[in-house]
């Protein structure tokens, strides 16, 4: 008999142990967390632990104790639907009772009225900041005489032209010259290989001459690939922190190794200079001249 005595003692600290792991695992499943919602855990038959997502039982009851009027109208405020027109009209009339703050001259805050759909439709109506030199885009495709050695002694004394880059030029003021109908004055770059495009740039000086050059492109023996007499597209107005410009931009031929910037309607006299061609300069509008400042832009690759 005393040897059976520890084995019901352990049999009843098991039976109490499980008692108090069941007591324990329906008070954490009756507390706050079954009132939240959320994990409810219980024992089945077999023993095994059981968890299930459960509803809050707090907002069944509130939903409960809502009058049937309320519940209607909670119920047609989720029904409710907007046309799109509806919803765009409800957006413009916030963007036009928007408010900006800035610091004003004495130090306080100034509170100041935006009307944003009037600023998007005063973008989209006012005309761009250009006019365009031509009216049709691109370039006239047409066929001129190059003679095969006409530029192929410049590339000595070219300039390095790299993507991002800018050069100031004077093609009237340099001293090497190309070879077309007359003895042109003319600046050869070397185009570096990530550059993809030209822009070019003839400002009005305060005399009202522009520089209106051509661009021919050479390979890496010099020999011409492409000639661009007027590359100009667009004209700029005058500002009030810069005169007018003209611009325009030249894709760079894969072939292309140099570009040759001259002047179509000058010619170099012997030693006196750079004289200019009056019934050249005619057919351009307004007239180009020697004077004023002229940029070049290598424009990357994208």
């Amino acid at each position: 008999m005393l040897a059976g005595h520890p084995t019901r003692t352990v049999m009843r600290y098991q039976l109490l142990f499980s008692v108090l792991t069941l007591a324990f695992i329906s008070g954490c499943a009756s507390g706050p967390a079954q009132e939240r919602g959320g994990l409810y855990t219980y024992v089945d038959a077999q023993g095994n632990v059981v968890t299930l997502e459960r509803e809050p039982e707090k907002a069944q009851q509130a939903s409960e104790s809502l009058p049937d009027a309320e519940l209607a109208q909670s119920a047609g405020s989720e029904a409710a639907y907007q046309t799109d027109e509806d919803v765009q009209a409800t957006l413009e009339a916030r963007d036009r009772n928007r408010f900006v703050v800035y610091p004003g001259a004495d130090g306080e805050l100034v509170t100041q009225p935006v009307d944003l759909v009037a600023e998007r439709e005063y973008q989209a109506s006012r005309a761009p900041g250009y006019e365009d030199v031509e009216a049709s885009p691109g370039f006239i495709e047409r066929i001129l005489g190059v003679p095969a050695g006409c530029c192929a002694h410049t590339r000595e004394q070219a300039l390095e032209l790299r993507a991002g880059a800018e050069l100031l030029l004077d093609p009237a003021g340099s001293e090497q010259t190309i070879r077309l109908d007359n003895a042109t004055p003319a600046v050869t770059l070397k185009l570096a290989a990530d550059v993809a495009t030209l822009r070019l740039r003839g400002f009005f000086s305060s005399a009202e001459e522009y520089v209106a050059p051509g661009v021919v492109f050479l390979n890496a023996e010099g020999v011409p690939v492409l000639l661009v007499d007027r590359p100009y597209q667009r004209r700029y107005p005058e500002t009030w922190y810069r005169y007018a410009f003209f611009e325009g931009r030249v894709e760079v031929p894969s072939e292309a190794v140099f570009a040759t910037i001259f002047l179509p309607y000058a010619v170099r006299e012997g030693d006196t200079g750079v004289a200019a061609l009056p019934a050249v300069q005619q057919t351009y509008e307004p007239p180009p001249g020697l004077d004023g400042e002229f940029t070049v832009h290598g424009v990357g690759r994208e």
